[in-house]
């Protein structure tokens, strides 16, 4: 099925590896011409040189408005400009809300909920130019199912689902698509290390032994499930849908 992709151009923040790696790699190949925007730079680097030359890195820190105001700047001035965003960009860590330091709960929010506001902000005004426009969202089935553990990471990602439904709503005069992808577990680089290296041994888990076998069908969603979602989300065969949140789980 054609995807009509391609001559787009992407920004995928946070896209220097798991997840968001996969995202730009599935998006360069329907034909968009894909910026990775991330603080890991020597990263970010190596995977655009894997995916290919039709990909390309900004310093972005998701955080930071003049950071994203600059690299959204950069990247209409160099290259054109932006059709889609994915707000990929987040952070988590296993921990139980009594041995969580305020600080780390803010850390979550800033880049989970915060992060995606600042980009938005700096991306809309040019899609409502043209009235036209993609948007996902990256946020997670505990945004809607909570976990023990993750009471920042659950609660970051229900409020950016609910974003994702405000802002669509706020937009859809302008023709713009608006939504969120929810994964559930996926065997990332960052599952690994929440779960795989805690401190607290009661929360330790084997992805293969403690969560692949837990799937209904029977096999674990990998990150090209994430990524094939997100690049329809991204086409123009959802032209009539904003405003949802849709699992990619199994």
């Amino acid at each position: 099925m054609e995807m009509h992709l391609q001559n787009k151009m992407a920004l995928v923040t946070g896209g220097a590896r798991g997840i968001g790696e996969s995202i730009a790699a599935h998006l360069v190949a329907e034909g968009v011409r894909v910026v990775i925007g991330d603080i890991a730079e020597e990263r970010a680097e190596r995977a655009c040189r894997t995916i290919g030359e039709n990909c390309s890195f900004v310093y972005l820190d998701v955080t930071d408005r003049d950071s994203v105001d600059s690299a959204v700047q950069r990247i209409t001035e160099e290259l054109g400009q932006i059709d889609i965003l994915v707000n990929n960009a987040g952070i988590s860590r296993r921990v139980t809300l009594l041995s969580m330091e305020p600080e780390e709960w803010l850390d979550v929010f800033r880049v989970n909920a915060y992060g995606p506001y600042l980009t938005t902000r700096a991306v809309l005004p040019q899609m409502i130019k043209r009235e036209k426009g993609k948007i996902v969202n990256i946020a997670a089935i505990s945004g809607k199912k909570p976990m023990a553990t993750y009471a920042h990471y659950s609660a970051s990602k229900a409020a950016l689902i609910a974003f994702t439904e405000a802002v669509a709503l706020e937009y859809a005069a302008y023709g713009l698509n608006i939504n969120a992808v929810c994964p559930g577990a996926v065997a990332t680089e960052l599952w690994s290390l929440e779960n795989l290296e805690t401190s607290d041994k009661r929360f330790r888990a084997s992805f293969d032994d403690d969560i692949a076998g837990t799937f209904s069908l029977g096999r674990a969603q990998r990150l090209e499930d994430v990524a094939n979602m997100v690049c329809y989300l991204c086409s123009d065969l959802t032209k009539n849908i904003t405003g949802q949140s849709f699992n990619v789980t199994s």
